[in-house]
């Protein structure tokens, strides 16, 4: 209820003088505002159509207040004064902070519901594509009963995609429904995340296969049927636990978002308290009004409570419970003052309640805070201990990747009928049984770490399936076969240890970022780089005057000296080109973007890292550096040029939602309609019935 839309029309045998957009604002059925806003049409025309937009934030209703809202026209009757006509009055009721509170908590549990019989169906089709394929093997071709199966397992598997597709929508039904929480940065990258694993979860290849598998079928081709049904039960197997991480994850995030959320109401009651007791000790306001806004408040504090009861039964149904204790006892003491301030205020005792409001103030700022500390320190400790299971299984899956290729050269200079084949089958199994260890520990840690891309659990059930199917060969001592699955085996563990070292660099920087006293952290733009350039620019310059002085007019400097100096700017140039690479990469489309090719660049930055390696530094050397600098100079001002665009996109983007545009084109589309409609009457038709048909489209908005 964020946007509303309306389309429609005016006659009038006058023209119009003016056609506007009023609204009254209302609380305790009384009016505290009253805005209109004109809508522009043609006056002099007997008839339009018109289509308007009101985004309801602009309105800035406050929760629980009421809107009433309609349309108002004037015509043009210049002689005997403009007659005005109103539209029927309708009413929009802002939902108070406890009925959004509550409206978030059921989408959310719709979205769970959802992700949980996503997953129950995935599981279902998993293990009924394993049954259908194992049951023909044995046979020659495929049966009308088997035909009857694997039509079956392709309906439910479509089902299984329009659900996926219904989680996603609903997801991002819930972002933009939570638009108006107040979020950390933290919690809204964590959103982010795990909305792109939610955008990325169904493969665009199972389209595919249910097309080939649908093929092969008609074709009763069986063994290629019987290899693609092994294909469904492996992507159903994936889908299945990246739904199920996927959800964990978004429980978690909800625990998290609910938390901090808890700790702004909080805050906001606290400020609330403390002003009730400043008005209080004036004693300007009558006492029975002082005593009702002590009792809203009261209340709003009971709703808290609840609130982190639901809280901790939230965290305890997580897989691993967050540190999280609530604050039971903090929260009894701030209502027994809040109680006593209102006892007080029966009394008439004005400065006792004036003294227990403001303890109570100071008590919900102290909870506040202690909320917040616990907060940030069982995330710091989470961090911290991903941070260091990551880099065990990373070692741990290298250490296992140097094992597996030993095994798998050997097995392929070797023999069926060597002795040792079967001691180096016994290895292929350990590293099976090792790699499995690491599997669901890094499942298990999937769970807790967004940053782990929804391919790693992917990747390992490649790697697990891979290495079944090379025991089985190796079982029948067909090697060249076993060989074959033991380099795929090798491949996804190597794109297993490229992400984990992505994620873990991810988890480090996070950690850094998070520790007190280091700030939030600046993204490194064209203008710091600029910066850094020039800085080193003259250092560099320093240097070849100092050269010059000890007599290197060469260029060169010998053994030994200035090695400390050179290796620092070498280093320097080399984080800065590191930094520009980035850019290039990731905001400039790799050359593309408005900041031009900055490659030519990041070539001149890597060959005067090697001059500085070499300890050469010749006039060649400084005015590259120059021209390097000019390069970077233009792109920092292209740079500042996208970011004013991207401004002016971003406030565009604000001033109307991504639904508008939709439904423009929904009514401009009627109205193409509705015309078509009339233009397509046949000339003979009476002009009576042509004119009530064109009263109809119009009544339904069809034609203008």
């Amino acid at each position: 209820n964020k946007a509303l839309y309306f389309s429609g029309q005016v006659t009038d045998d006058y023209g119009f003088s003016r056609l506007s957009f009023k609204y009254n604002i209302k609380e305790n059925n009384k009016i505290i505002s009253t805005v209109s806003k004109n809508i522009t049409i043609k006056g002099n025309e007997t008839e339009n159509t018109f289509f308007y937009f009101w985004d309801l934030k602009t309105a800035s209703a406050k929760p629980g207040q009421e809107i009433e809202y309609y349309f108002e026209v004037a015509d043009n009757d210049g002689v005997n004064g403009a007659k005005i006509t109103r539209s029927e009055l309708k009413t929009f009721k802002q939902p108070t902070k406890r009925e959004a509170a509550e409206q978030v908590n059921a989408n959310s549990q719709a979205l769970k519901q959802k992700v949980q019989s996503a997953i129950r169906l995935a599981n279902t089709i998993e293990k009924e594509s394993k049954k259908v394929a194992e049951s023909l093997i044995d046979k020659k071709q495929i049966s009308f009963e088997d035909k009857k199966q694997i039509e079956a397992l392709l309906d439910k598997q479509k089902q299984l995609d329009e659900a996926v597709k219904e989680i996603k929508e609903q997801n991002d039904k819930n972002i933009q429904q939570n638009e108006d929480q107040k979020q950390t940065e933290e919690l809204l990258e964590k959103q982010k995340q795990i909305k792109d694993l939610f955008d990325n979860v169904l493969d665009e290849k199972t389209k595919e296969l249910l097309q080939k598998l649908q093929n092969l079928m008609n074709e009763k081709n069986k063994d290629q049927t019987q290899n693609e049904l092994s294909k469904m039960q492996l992507d159903n197997k994936t889908l299945k636990n990246e739904l199920d991480r996927i959800l964990e994850l978004y429980k978690q995030l909800e625990f998290e978002q609910n938390l901090q959320n808890d700790i702004d109401r909080l805050n906001e009651l606290a400020k609330e308290q403390k002003e009730l007791s400043k008005q209080t000790a004036d004693k300007k306001q009558d006492n029975e009004a002082l005593k009702q806004k002590q009792d809203d408040l009261n209340k709003e504090m009971k709703d808290l409570k609840d609130d982190l009861k639901k809280l901790e039964e939230k965290n305890q149904a997580l897989e691993k419970p967050n540190p999280f204790e609530n604050p039971e006892k903090d929260v009894q003491d701030i209502q027994k003052d809040q109680q006593d301030s209102k006892d007080a205020l029966d009394k008439k005792d004005s400065k006792g309640a004036s003294q227990k409001q403001q303890k109570a103030g100071e008590q919900m700022e102290k909870l506040s805070k202690k909320m917040s500390e616990m907060q940030q320190q069982g995330e710091e400790m989470e961090n911290n201990l991903n941070a260091k299971e990551l880099r065990r299984l990373l070692e741990n899956l290298l250490n296992t990747s140097f094992e597996q290729e030993k095994v798998m050269l050997t097995l392929k200079k070797m023999t069926s009928a060597d002795p040792s084949y079967v001691n180096n089958v016994q290895k292929q199994r350990s590293i099976k049984d090792n790699l499995k260890t690491i599997a669901d520990s890094l499942y298990a840690l999937s769970k807790r770490v967004p940053q782990i891309e929804s391919t790693v659990n992917e990747e390992m059930n490649k790697i697990n399936f891979n290495l079944d199917k090379s025991l089985e060969s190796l079982g029948e001592r067909r090697t060249p076969e076993a060989n074959r699955y033991q380099q795929f085996t090798m491949t996804s563990i190597n794109n297993l240890s490229l992400m984990l070292s992505e994620a873990l660099s991810q988890l480090q920087n996070m950690q850094k970022n998070s520790k007190p006293g280091s700030g939030k952290k600046q993204k490194q733009g064209m203008k710091q780089l600029s910066q850094m350039q020039e800085q080193l620019n003259k250092s560099m310059q320093k240097a070849r005057e100092q050269m010059q002085k000890s007599g290197g007019n060469q260029g060169t400097v010998g053994k030994g000296e200035m090695s400390k100096e050179f290796g620092k700017m070498a280093q320097q140039q080399q984080m800065i080109r590191q930094a520009l690479e980035k850019i290039n990469r990731e905001e400039n489309k790799n050359g593309s973007g408005k900041m031009g090719n900055l490659n030519e660049a990041i070539k001149e930055m890597k060959q005067t890292e090697s001059d500085l390696v070499n300890k050469h530094l010749q006039q060649e050397t400084l005015n590259r550096q120059k021209e390097l600098l000019t390069k970077m100079l233009e792109a920092e001002k292209a740079e500042r040029d996208q970011e004013e665009d991207s401004k002016r996109e971003s406030k565009a983007a604000k001033e109307f939602p991504p639904s508008y545009q939709k439904m423009l084109e929904q009514y401009k589309k009627q109205q193409q309609n509705g015309n078509e409609v009339l233009q397509k009457l046949p000339p003979s038709l009476n002009y009576y019935y042509k004119n009530k048909i064109s009263e109809y489209l119009k009544s339904l908005n069809m034609v203008r």
